[in-house]
């Protein structure tokens, strides 16, 4: 937040992507163009930065407050608080324990799975998952070039995977999203800290589509075969479908079409992953270990 708003202005975001649009607008004089990103270079003085010194400043405040002892459980009745977060998060009501050896076991069963891919493909696995996977990770083969056009280049490959499971899954889809879906890169100015992808749900009045957004930022992070069930999580027949679906039901009230329940939302997104598995969208034994 400090960054954002140290800046000059003209370099802002929403004040660089103003200007990029009205240049490319039809009709628009270049007086116009200059009165309006003046108006817009007010407005971000008088408003925008203020605003985030607000943030800024109480998050200094709070920083002091701040402790290094994790957990709910230090505050009153933070037990209570968990169990409660968990059922909302889960729809459930099993335990923390049991949701963590859950996973645990998950965790076993799934390293399993890929040690026996990459024995198959003559990995050494003889030192265990870690060193094998990192064997693997260390490979450039599975990695674009650090250059504009390497990173041009992912998202290209990124509409190329989407594209072709949306035409490739009438077997197993009946009711489609009218929406499209189209692949951005993580705006550069916050890639450094955003999540390796999310998706961005298409406008309700249908004028904007579902954005599922890669983060370019660091090349390593993006291995070639781990970016089809991103893909297909994030986009299509993942979130795109379960979102954009549930936001052009007709007939429901408006929370039900735009209310996020994260047991759903991620677990429908998860179960896409071994679908496009199961109907061959992956036959690269790599791209299974990108799954797993």
């Amino acid at each position: 937040m400090t960054a954002f708003v140290s800046k000059p202005v003209e370099e802002n975001i929403l004040y660089s992507s103003l200007q990029k649009k009205l240049s490319e607008a039809e009709g628009v004089s270049t007086a116009d163009q200059t009165r309006l990103l003046n108006l817009a270079k007010e407005e971000i003085i008088a408003s925008v930065h203020p605003a985030y010194q607000l943030f800024i400043d109480y998050f200094e405040r709070v920083a002091d407050k701040a402790t290094t002892d994790d957990g709910l459980w230090k505050l009153p009745d933070g037990d209570k608080v968990y169990a409660q977060s968990l059922k909302f998060f889960t729809t459930t009501d099993y335990s923390a324990d049991y949701i963590h050896d859950t996973g645990l076991s998950e965790v076993d069963r799934i390293q399993l799975e890929i040690l026996t891919i990459l024995e198959k493909e003559n990995y050494d696995i003889s030192q265990g998952f870690t060193a094998a996977i990192e064997t693997l990770a260390a490979k450039d083969e599975f990695y674009y070039p650090d250059t504009k056009e390497g990173r041009e280049q992912i998202l290209v490959d990124y509409q190329t995977i989407l594209d072709e499971i949306n035409v490739g899954l009438d077997s197993a889809f009946r009711i489609r999203p009218e929406a499209s879906m189209k692949v951005r890169r993580i705006p550069e100015f916050k890639e450094k800290t955003a999540p390796g992808a999310y998706y961005q749900q298409p406008s309700i009045d249908g004028s904007r589509p579902g954005m599922f957004f890669a983060n370019l930022y660091d090349i390593k992070a993006t291995p070639k075969y781990s970016m089809r069930t991103l893909a297909y999580h994030e986009g299509i027949p993942g979130h795109h479908f379960q979102i954009a679906i549930a936001m052009e039901l007709e007939g429901m009230p408006l929370f039900r079409r735009m209310s996020p329940f994260t047991a759903y939302t991620e677990g429908w997104a998860l179960y896409t992953e071994r679908l496009a598995w199961d109907l061959g969208f992956q036959d690269d034994p790599f791209d299974n270990v990108g799954r797993l």
